[in-house]
């Protein structure tokens, strides 16, 4: 990792918070970078300096997080923790995307589970229950059965990136985390750089090198012979191992049917995050995230021997210790949080406690697990934390339909309508209502139906009060007062403009009952306290009339309260609007609604009243598309007739599908050929057709013909 100077006032941070930094020194060319501790076991190259900044980000972080839990659950009136601090405001916003970001968070952190353990330890399983694979708000559910161990050598970040693939993966397509294992020692040996058991790694290199550069090397070790597989799984002769290229190249032969640089096993991305909310929603949605976390002397104190046979969620959290010194840079990845205990649950790669094998006298428990308090080690360090989404590609045996992945790896939730009489007639309709069940929280429901926040609650809101032309305040989605504590903030120019910026937020967006304003406390020259209020049209200066005599300010404001369920409520519905793939109980509701997009008719009437048409059998005569339906009134024919690069071609090319959940077919002529990727026909239609019960698990097939090629 490359030397560099960081800036005085984080090391200073640093130096206050958590431990004094070693001063700075030269590179010398050709050598490690400066003041780098390397330990056999772990691999993630940390500079003294680094460790000091990555450690006063993460704590900074902390407090960041901590004021906005409070401004979330308590609208900033403290809830008997270490009390605010002001850090938020410490930072103020001075534009509106900036305090758009910041609502963001309060919001996730109010509508989220508080919560977030294994699935096993939440619900007692012994073993995850056989089909129980869903994607839960709850709990992780994706969380193997059995950890990673990396042994002797210093392969900590290849390990903690597989398995966070392996986690995504299976959460993308609700599918047993176990069957998706992802092989580790490729991505750290198979890898530029010719790395060697004593090498390390670094997270965002790691990132890069495999998923942007060589996204082949994500494999399933089924695809390995039992010969390679041997090798590169070879605990005790892996440090003795000189070169990796054969066995490397040997995997790439082996693999090259179902892991290509251009369809490789699985398709992953990576993005950097930055705090601790996002984080935690990471996590909800995709299993994991991946982290570095500084190793101290006393961890193997805190996690001693007797934790070898105890989960990681039963043993006590790993907590700061003063006189603790750091030794090294550790990867893990983050698999849950507790908001209320302020700790994460990481998932170690040094293998079980329970294995005999495992030479580890301690630092390790039963599952892998372990906590840590939060702002602690530098887990969630924002530049050296990232989350990893992974799915299999459309055309796989995984998802040989495409239907997940067009779906977004999303749950089909089933929505209602809000007028039944007149929304079923009513295709340009956007909004629906959706009833909350079992185990949803608000934030799943958001991110299922892939939808902002920001405009959710506001609907809610809107919702709520129509026919009243005054404001809700209190109970659900009604306004709640909020303290946004100032810190040590008394720029007349930034406060100016952080009431700008809350008018505009709250006031004009939010439709707040009142006007923000900020208020401050000051003894005068005789010494008696008083208080002065401002808003944006008197000026921040009015607060500040007493200069130097000022000790604090607070803005105060009326924000959207947003709960976290509404299971068990009176009213446990939300509107939802603009959802992508509207799905519903009856596909009869869906179907019209996919017959649009099909362009399918030339009168609106005509889709409601769709399966009349089911005896126009022309589709060789006209270029209209035709539909056909079953005693039940469900579709299961379309008719299209195909568009060629050089126009309409007569004859028989048309689609035609005569039995549920089939393959389009039959066809004339024989000219049936390669089957084509579902994302290469347009969106619009394939949403349409998969829209379709009846048609979900169509594949979609290209004809020829001498003039061109299908559209």
């Amino acid at each position: 990792m490359p030397c560099g100077c960081w800036r005085l006032a984080v090391l200073l941070l640093a130096a206050a918070v958590l431990w004094p930094a070693s001063p700075h020194g030269p590179c010398s060319k050709g050598r490690p970078p400066c003041g780098v501790r390397m330990a056999a076991g772990q691999g993630l190259a940390v500079s003294s300096e680094q460790l000091g900044a990555g450690e006063a980000a993460t704590a900074t972080q902390l407090e960041y997080f901590e004021e906005s839990l409070i401004l979330a659950t308590t609208g900033g009136r403290g809830r008997g923790g270490r009390g605010a601090s002001g850090r938020l405001g410490a930072s103020s916003f001075t534009d509106v995307d900036q305090l758009l970001q910041l609502q963001r968070g309060i919001y996730y952190l109010a509508a989220a589970a508080k919560t977030f353990p294994s699935c096993q330890h939440k619900y007692g399983w012994a073993k995850r229950p056989a089909g129980d694979t869903s994607l839960r708000a709850d709990c992780n559910n994706f969380v193997p059965s059995k950890p990673r161990d990396q042994k002797s050598c210093s392969t900590c970040v290849a390990q903690s990136v597989a398995t966070a693939m392996q986690m995504a993966a299976a959460a993308a397509l609700e599918k047993e985390v176990d069957s998706w294992e992802v092989n580790a020692a490729t991505l750290y040996y198979c890898t530029d750089g010719g790395r060697s058991c004593s090498t390390g790694h670094d997270i965002q290199q790691n990132l890069h090198e495999v998923i942007d550069k060589a996204p082949e090397l994500v494999r399933n070790s089924s695809c390995l012979s039992s010969k390679v597989s041997k090798a590169l799984n070879d605990t005790v002769n892996e440090p003795n191992v000189d070169s990796w290229l054969p066995v490397c190249q040997q995997a790439q032969q082996e693999c090259a049917a179902t892991a290509k640089p251009d369809a490789p096993w699985l398709k992953c991305t990576y993005t950097s995050l930055s705090t601790f909310w996002e984080i935690q929603r990471w996590i909800r949605n995709h299993g994991a995230v991946v982290t570095r976390i500084t190793i101290y002397d006393d961890f193997n104190v805190q996690i001693n021997k007797k934790a070898r046979n105890i989960s990681g969620e039963e043993w006590a959290t790993y907590r700061f210790n003063r006189t603790a010194k750091p030794l090294y840079g550790h990867a893990a990845v983050i698999v849950g949080y507790d908001n209320d205990n302020f700790t994460w649950t990481l998932l170690n790669s040094w293998g079980s406690g329970n294995d005999s094998t495992n030479t580890r006298t301690s630092g390790v428990t039963a599952d892998g697990l372990f906590k840590v308090q939060m702002g602690l080690a530098g887990v969630g360090t924002p530049d050296q934390t990232y989350g990893v989404s992974c799915a299999p590609l459309p055309g796989s045996t995984a998802d040989p339909h495409g239907v997940r992945q067009f779906y977004g790896y999303k749950s089909q939730l089933p929505v209602e309508f809000i007028n039944p009489a007149k929304d079923k007639l009513d295709l340009s309709v956007p909004c629906f209502k959706y009833t909350l069940r079992r185990n949803d929280t608000v934030a799943s429901v958001v991110d299922t139906f892939d939808l902002s926040m920001e405009e959710f609650v506001l609907k809610q809101l809107t919702t709520q009060r129509q026919g009243s032309l005054t404001a809700t305040t209190g109970g659900v989605w009604g306004y709640e007062n909020v303290t946004y504590k100032l810190g040590d903030t008394t720029d007349v120019e930034v406060l100016d403009k952080m009431l700008t910026v809350a008018d505009d937020v709250f006031m004009r967006k939010n439709r707040a009952p009142y006007q923000p304003y900020i208020r401050c406390w000051h003894y005068d020259a005789a010494g008696v306290a008083l208080s002065t209020t401002c808003t944006s049209q008197t000026g921040a200066s009015t607060c500040l009339q007493y200069g130097a005599g000022t000790v604090g300010c607070a803005l105060y404001y009326a924000n959207i309260a947003v709960p976290e369920t509404l299971t068990g409520a009176s009213n446990n519905t939300v509107v939802v609007c603009n959802v992508t793939h509207p799905y519903f109980a009856d596909p009869r509701d869906s179907q019209p609604r996919a017959l649009k997009q099909l362009n399918a008719f030339a009168r609106d009437a005509e889709y409601m009243d769709y399966c009349n048409q089911e005896k126009v059998l022309e589709c060789l005569k006209t270029r209209a598309r035709r539909v056909g339906c079953n005693g039940n009134k469900y579709v299961t024919y379309i008719w299209k007739t195909p568009v060629y690069e050089t126009g309409p071609v007569e004859g028989s090319y048309c689609f035609e599908n005569g039995t549920a959940l089939d393959s389009w077919g039959p066809l004339n002529g024989g000219d049936l050929e390669t089957p084509v990727i579902i994302k290469s026909m347009n969106p619009d239609v394939i949403d349409a057709f998969l829209n379709l019960k009846y048609l979900q698990a169509v594949s979609i097939y290209a004809h020829f013909h001498s003039v061109g090629r299908a559209s």
